[in-house]
């Protein structure tokens, strides 16, 4: 007697999902905050090294390029073999590389085991999205596309604040970072010069034994829960058929049958020739270096231009990130209600409505002075606001208008060219800034900077602010053009979805219904 086959819908597709999803969703939790242990550290390791502006968003810059554009590789390997095997293998590899970055002795070895780590952190997306889109219903995908993100942000608001509490310690009250509030002491006290220089002695004698490269810890804790999520992939994921929660597939496409419909070669070539998948292509490459510069700079915006102190600019930016978490939720959710409302318009709605937010809110955030609660709210209402447009639109669309073995490739393309062209964000802004006011900000951050204990020695105050205050303004300016603008193209792209995402998502349901036919067929 034969045994009955069972459908996936009745097995795989349904039984250990939210299991599997919660274990994909841990390695997106470090993957994202793997991705921002650099940024952390600016700071320290520009006074380590004694680099630019430019020379750290170089970093943050090549590893991002170096990413995505390994991403289609693992996305053709994820549609090709095992999915869990593959994400498997990626964690070990950044896990591995993230270690060796602790122990990195100089800028040129930091920066190689960078590039090797990035090519590890490429896997999460394309195997996750392909995972995600296989265990749930197209109507709500948007929802559990939305908490996966959430997920992931909330990797960086718990474990930034922690790196930034594993740096070295301050033992000048700050009083150093604050050019404009020293000079406010001096005026009525000008001892307190003197007073700062001894401290800066004892700063600088900590830094350089007890403290001496504190950061390096950040990154093995990094690394150490990278290792131990890749066995939680490896022991909790289960993988689903391919195409199991269609609505023509549910219910009858067995693994079996799954098989019968592999990834080709010609793949590619289909991907980037649908119109949609172009659209989303153009405005992820606009609408995510405003991304990348945020990620990379606003810490140290808050630290050198606002004189808030490392700690509380840290502080600040889990605020952001927690709200970035939120609103990856609300998005999600928002969008598969906008889809209920209006089936080929509100996803498009709901991504346009977050883009053009964005654009007024950090305008304000980053031109107008505010106390440290204030910049905690505003920064929160942004970033709930800013982050509807990849689980509400982006995810769900190139899910609807590609063929389910493809997925995985199709995502990691999309994320090829939006995170290759953004990575120069970092790039582009830090060149701004030194550049920018003649140059002063460059030579600043390089000469003035590592050595500010020396310098308030040698020059008057009031000179060593002006330069401040000049290199902070060349790093605003910088960032308004490099946010505010691409968003405003980004908004206008998404015009073009309108037309072609219908007959893009028909042709797919068109497809599906053939392969039902396919499979019901009587020999």
């Amino acid at each position: 007697m034969s045994k009955k086959k069972e459908t996936v819908g009745e097995t795989e597709g349904i039984k250990g999902r939210k299991r599997s999803f919660m274990a994909i969703s841990a390695a997106n939790f470090v993957d994202r905050a793997d991705m921002q242990a650099l940024p952390t550290y600016y700071t320290s390791i520009g006074r380590e090294l004694a680099v630019t502006r430019g020379a750290l968003g170089f970093i943050t810059s090549t590893r991002s390029a170096v990413q995505t554009i390994v991403a289609p590789l693992w996305g053709y390997l994820a549609d090709k073999y095992s999915r869990r095997v593959v994400l498997t293998i990626g964690c070990l590899i950044w896990g591995a590389f993230t270690l060796l970055c602790a122990y990195a002795g100089d800028f040129t070895s930091l920066l190689f085991f960078r590039l090797l780590a990035g090519f590890g952190l490429a896997t999460i997306i394309p195997t996750g999205f392909s995972l995600i889109a296989d265990f749930f219903k197209p109507e709500d995908r948007g929802k559990w596309l939305g908490i996966f993100q959430m997920f992931g942000v909330l990797g960086v608001a718990i474990v930034v604040p922690v790196l930034g509490m594993l740096d070295a310690k301050s033992y000048t009250f700050g009083l150093e970072s604050n050019l404009y509030q020293l000079y406010l002491y001096w005026l009525v006290y000008p001892p307190i010069l003197d007073i700062l220089n001894e401290l800066l002695v004892f700063d600088t004698l900590m830094k350089y034994t007890v403290h001496y490269g504190a950061w390096r810890m950040g990154f093995i804790l990094v690394a150490i829960i990278s290792l131990i999520v890749a066995g939680v992939v490896w022991f909790f994921v289960k993988e689903p058929a391919r195409g199991a929660m269609e609505k023509e597939l549910k219910d009858i496409i067995t693994v079996e049958a799954a098989e019968k419909y592999k990834i080709e070669r010609k793949a590619v070539g289909e991907i980037l020739r649908t119109r949609t998948m172009q659209i989303i292509i153009i405005q992820g490459m606009l609408g995510y270096m405003p991304w990348i510069v945020l990620q990379a700079w606003i810490v140290h915006w808050l630290e050198s231009v606002r004189y808030i102190p490392p700690s509380d600019a840290t502080l600040v930016f889990a605020v952001l990130v927690i709200g970035v978490a939120l609103g990856n939720g609300l998005g999600g959710w928002l969008g598969d209600k906008g889809e209920k409302k209006s089936f080929n318009r509100g996803r498009i709605i709901v991504a346009q409505i977050s883009v053009f937010s964005g654009i007024p809110l950090t305008l304000f955030a980053l031109t107008i002075p505010l106390s440290l609660p204030h910049y905690m709210a505003l920064m929160f209402i942004t970033a709930v606001l800013i982050s509807w447009a990849g689980p509400a639109a982006v995810q769900p669309m190139v899910a609807n208008v590609t063929k389910p073995e493809v997925r995985s490739t199709s995502f990691s393309i999309e994320q090829m060219f939006e995170g290759g062209f953004a990575a120069i964000a970092a790039v582009i802004t830090g060149y701004l800034a030194d550049t920018i006011n003649g140059g002063v900000a460059g030579i600043t951050m390089q000469t003035i900077t590592p050595y500010i204990g020396y310098w308030l020695g040698v020059l008057p105050l009031p000179l060593l602010l002006a330069l401040f205050t000049v290199s902070g303004q060349s790093l605003t300016t910088a960032m308004l053009i490099t946010i505010t603008i691409p968003w405003t193209l980004c908004l206008l792209v998404w015009f073009f979805a309108y037309r072609f995402y219908p007959r893009d998502r028909e042709r797919i349901f068109k497809i599906l219904e053939e392969r039902r036919k396919e499979m019901t067929k009587k020999p």
